[in-house]
């Protein structure tokens, strides 16, 4: 799919900020690692569920009836458009925070848009029609409105802020409706304009299986954050400045000790 939309940019001018992360990450390649999670601990308490709106169903031609099958038989593809709809959404009715979802999933390593445009490469008749989708799905949602889209073939029910909230996580688990413990607290907003977001996610990231290793991982992930945090301000960077190699030298011991911390099962 093509990057037309705002969403789409984003992911794109994000996506430059991760070189940084990935010189640590091949520096404690020397230290085991532990496989990606799919999750973190969460908190026990639970968000607020907003009334459900029921999105009208896709157009009844060819175009329509395949991106629905696609959204009910293609679980990648289905969790890029709903990251494509929260982020629409969000740019629509709290346009102050526009990009943050996209610069997040930058930061955490997320394969944002891989599956859409494995989809549009194969099929490339469905690009507009599933940008055009996504577009009147989002223009026409209330705002603050959980978004029933079984209609469409996607069975869920999908609150653009709660997703949020919860994001990155909630790119793996869209229902989530608690916040993960490891940023409790702590607004997209805020994660998102983080730098050293990006270390921890290079090192840990989401994505695969592993509940064993969760607490400890999603334990682990701040505590990489504030080491690098009190690196950049010892080094006198400023909000926003991307960290530079000697800083990222100097953090990498620190980083592989916590990692040397874990259950072997866990690295």
């Amino acid at each position: 799919m093509r990057p037309t939309s705002p969403s789409m940019r984003w992911i794109a001018l994000a996506a430059c900020a991760l070189a940084v992360a990935g010189g640590v990450l091949l520096a404690l390649r020397a230290h085991r690692q532990a496989g990606p999670t799919s999750g973190a601990v969460t908190a026990p308490a639970r968000m607020p569920v907003a009334a459900a709106f029921h999105v009208a169903p896709l157009p009844d031609d060819a175009a329509g009836k395949r991106i629905a099958t696609l959204l009910h038989s293609d679980a990648a593809f289905a969790r890029d458009v709903a990251f494509l709809l929260a982020a629409s959404v969000r740019e629509r009715c709290a346009p102050a925070h526009a990009g943050e979802l996209a610069k997040m999933a930058n930061r955490a390593r997320l394969p944002v848009l891989a599956a859409t445009s494995e989809v549009t490469a194969r099929e490339q008749d469905l690009d507009q029609p599933i940008y055009q989708a996504i577009q009147r799905i989002a223009a026409a949602a209330p705002c603050g409105r959980t978004l029933d889209l079984a209609a469409t073939g996607l069975p869920l029910r999908l609150d653009p802020e709660r997703y949020s909230a919860a994001f990155p996580d909630s790119y793996y688990q869209p229902t989530l409706d608690t916040v993960p413990h490891e940023y409790a607290g702590q607004p997209l907003s805020a994660r998102a304009a983080q730098e050293c977001q990006s270390i921890a996610y290079a090192v840990l990231p989401l994505g695969r299986n592993g509940w064993q290793c969760r607490a400890l991982w999603a334990g682990t992930r701040p505590r990489i954050v504030k080491a690098c945090e009190q690196a950049r301000s010892e080094s006198g960077l400023r909000a926003g400045e991307a960290i530079p190699p000697e800083v990222a030298n100097r953090l990498t011991p620190v980083v592989a000790g916590m990692l040397d911390k874990l259950p072997e099962s866990c690295r």
